[in-house]
């Protein structure tokens, strides 16, 4: 289904802004599924910010369901460069020391590729893993990142307003608008 989104600066200075809303446009289109190279092709109609603060989201949605384990050994963990650079942006630099550190156990760069990354994985020791496992708990203590995402988007609120169409499939659109403030139908 062809949906409409309108990000107006309104709504993303309003009380009701919510950053998984502001950033839909490029949830849709971003290929996390295929290269490096066309992940980046598929953002480049986006801003930087845009595509860092969805890697961030990506993140924190691996992480929160599965762990850091699951989070790199899924295509995910193509964003993680993106997700840490989005947090160092953060004034709370606990997520950017947590996701910094976990890159450390992956060899200190996690590939891009996923299997390279699951070659990654499979090098690490049983102590290493359970320091891994050691972060996803600090992860789970962290308060949520929204407040902070909505701090980023707000202070660079060019970098995402954002007017034009997306295609998406009909059972998740008709999902999304039902609660969305910034989706309509393109009958």
């Amino acid at each position: 289904m062809k949906l409409k989104i309108d990000i107006t600066r309104e709504y993303i200075m309003s009380d009701d802004a919510d950053p998984m809303e502001i950033i839909n446009p490029v949830w849709w289109e971003l290929d996390i599924y295929d290269s490096y190279d066309n992940y980046l092709k598929s953002a480049e109609r986006f801003t930087k910010l845009q595509r860092y603060v969805v890697a961030a989201e990506w993140y924190c949605g691996e992480v929160d369901n599965g762990g850091h384990d699951q989070f790199y050994y899924n295509s995910t963990g193509i964003v993680w460069e993106d997700a840490l650079n989005c947090f160092k942006m953060f004034d709370d630099k606990r997520y950017a020391d947590i996701l910094q550190r976990s890159a450390e156990l992956m060899g200190g760069r996690p590939s891009f590729v996923r299997k390279e990354r699951w070659k990654q994985q499979e090098a690490m020791s049983d102590e290493e893993y359970e320091r891994l496992d050691a972060l996803d708990s600090e992860f789970y203590d962290l308060d949520g990142m929204n407040g902070e995402l909505l701090k980023l988007i707000r202070a660079n609120i060019d970098d995402f307003v954002y007017s034009g169409f997306t295609e998406i499939d009909d059972k998740a659109a008709e999902q999304m608008l039902k609660w969305s403030k910034t989706l309509s139908r393109c009958d």
